[in-house]
């Protein structure tokens, strides 16, 4: 009986021993898979701050870009105003040249017409100059008479 109570209680310590390995094994099992599980969460976070670093890096790429088109169009706009700028002052010039010229057209006609009461006035003069000879010429008949 004390053999076969030996053999009992050596045996329930083996199994109790088994279960206690089997337990130990499991946890540490289990412990594994959360270490597993902690790494593969952490190289999740890892890659979504990569993500998210390389997305704050194409914002800010695209708002350089945005803003050196901006700076383009910008100067585009400027350079447009400047060549409206330049067409207006040869514009004004045309201008100014164009009352120039009518100016000296009406110069001219002024010039035409007095020289036209000039020619005139020569040709009466010529007219007055022939009467006053004939006149004299009418005197003289008449004094010889």
């Amino acid at each position: 009986r004390a053999l076969t109570l030996s053999r009992f209680l050596a045996r329930s310590s083996l199994v109790a021993l088994s279960r206690r390995s089997s337990l130990i094994a499991h946890y540490s099992s289990l412990f594994t898979q959360r270490s597993t599980l902690g790494a593969r969460r952490s190289t999740l976070i890892a890659h979504r701050s990569s993500l998210i670093s390389q997305r704050s890096s194409l914002i800010a790429q695209h708002s350089s870009r945005r803003s050196t088109l901006i700076a383009r169009l910008s100067l585009l706009v400027a350079r447009r105003s400047l060549s409206t700028a330049h067409r207006s002052i040869l514009v004004a010039r045309h201008s100014a040249f164009n009352a120039q010229r009518s100016t000296f057209d009406a110069h001219r006609s002024t010039l035409v017409s007095l020289l036209s009461l000039c020619t005139q006035h020569l040709t009466l003069d010529t007219r007055f100059s022939t009467l006053d000879a004939r006149h004299l010429s009418l005197v003289a008949r008449h004094s010889l008479s």
